[in-house]
């Protein structure tokens, strides 16, 4: 299945996607490419995952996050 990406995301090429559980998340990583604004994932039925921009410092990308999104985890209480 395709999902459309904000428009905030326009210059975002690639996503990591990471399963979410009960005990938060889980350490399995993928990177998926996006093309022309769309992700295209195959999840299980029931199946949560976390998704964000694919960048190489973390820290660099909290620093420049577009209004409006959410900082890596901010949306998961503990998560670094």
């Amino acid at each position: 299945k395709s999902w459309r990406l904000p428009t905030d995301w326009d210059s975002v090429q690639q996503v990591t996607v990471q399963s979410i559980t009960l005990q938060g998340l889980a350490s399995d990583k993928t990177t998926v490419p996006v093309v022309n604004g769309a992700l295209w994932l195959t999840l299980k039925a029931d199946q949560a995952v976390s998704i964000q921009p694919a960048v190489p410092n973390v820290e660099a990308y909290r620093q420049t996050v577009p209004a409006g999104l959410q900082k890596p985890g901010d949306s998961i209480r503990g998560a670094t």
